[in-house]
């Protein structure tokens, strides 16, 4: 008896009479520090709670993780005037994460979209602000773009899904008059008005990371849903590199930023768009605004 309670207090147990020595572990011994985590995540004013949980469950250990149960999430959004934040906390409860992350999200700038209400925004600064975003892609080797023209495809061409099997590239396209002539005006053609794309524009908003998510995977599989790759036969699949392609937050983010930008323009009624021809018979795209309380400006691009 002795020499077991010598070995119990070895081990830091103490014997007691009647009882049974259970050694209780520290329920967080396996958990992952939050602090460790999401270090290429680029919290932006879009970022949603559904996509730092998507995030997070793409960890290897945290497929189950659920907010509320294993974590808490305040989402402070940024302004022209300060830095936002999103802040992450481990619950009591939880086995899966500890202790606590905090992303930032980036002042907004003077040209950005989330501007105060009351802002006029310049359009040219507004589209070379996209022009940035796109050639983000380009610069990082995607292949987000091979479907579309141009270095600014979100103008002239937008990519848009409107569920599991139908999507479409929607073109801005002259407008002609009674008699079939071109009037010199251009309109997108896809959606027949702007109440359609405004309800586009909630509809994105309020399932951005399942909408966003799917319209990604159509653009970087050239036009091929997830479902229609699954029932493609394995050599197809092979013989013409079709991947799924894992789908990471901050692509999510930065394509959907992109998105909102074009149809922000596109549902506002004072934006025109016409082709201008100079004397050497070069043509350029002209965007311009008229009694617009959100835009101001032109912004002008040669047609390739």
């Amino acid at each position: 008896m002795k020499k077991l309670l010598t070995v119990l207090g070895t081990l830091g147990l103490t014997a007691v009479a009647g009882a049974t020595v259970v050694s209780c572990g520290d329920k967080h011994k396996d958990a992952k520090d939050l602090s460790t985590l999401l270090k290429d995540f680029k919290a932006t004013n879009e970022t949603t709670e559904n996509q730092i949980i998507s995030a997070l469950s793409k960890i290897e250990g945290l497929s189950k993780i659920k907010l509320d149960t294993d974590v808490t999430i305040k989402i402070t959004k940024a302004t022209n005037k300060a830095e936002g934040s999103i802040l992450i906390k481990a619950t009591e409860k939880s086995k899966l994460v500890k202790g606590q992350l905090t992303l930032k999200i980036e002042k907004l700038s003077n040209t950005n979209t989330e501007q105060g209400a009351n802002e006029i925004i310049d359009l040219s600064e507004y589209f070379q602000q996209m022009v940035s975003k796109v050639n983000f892609f380009k610069k990082n080797g995607e292949s987000i773009m091979a479907e579309l023209p141009d270095q600014i495809s979100f103008i002239p061409g937008l990519l848009v899904s409107f569920g599991p099997t139908n999507s479409a590239i929607l073109n801005w396209e002259p407008v002609k008059d009674e008699e079939g002539q071109p009037t010199g005006e251009y309109a997108l053609k896809g959606l027949n008005s702007t109440e359609e794309w405004s309800k586009l524009k909630d509809s994105i908003m309020s399932n951005q990371s399942e909408w966003m998510s799917y319209a990604l995977r159509v653009l970087e599989n050239g036009g091929w849903s997830s479902d229609q790759i699954k029932n493609l036969p394995q050599s197809v699949i092979e013989e013409l590199e079709i991947d799924t392609l894992k789908i990471d937050s901050d692509k999510i983010s930065s394509m959907q930023s992109i998105l909102m930008d074009a149809i922000q323009v596109i549902i506002d009624d004072s934006i025109t768009v016409q082709i201008e021809t100079d004397k050497n018979g070069e043509q350029s795209w002209v965007i311009s605004s008229s009694n617009s309380d959100k835009f101001k400006g032109t912004f002008k691009y040669s047609v390739l």
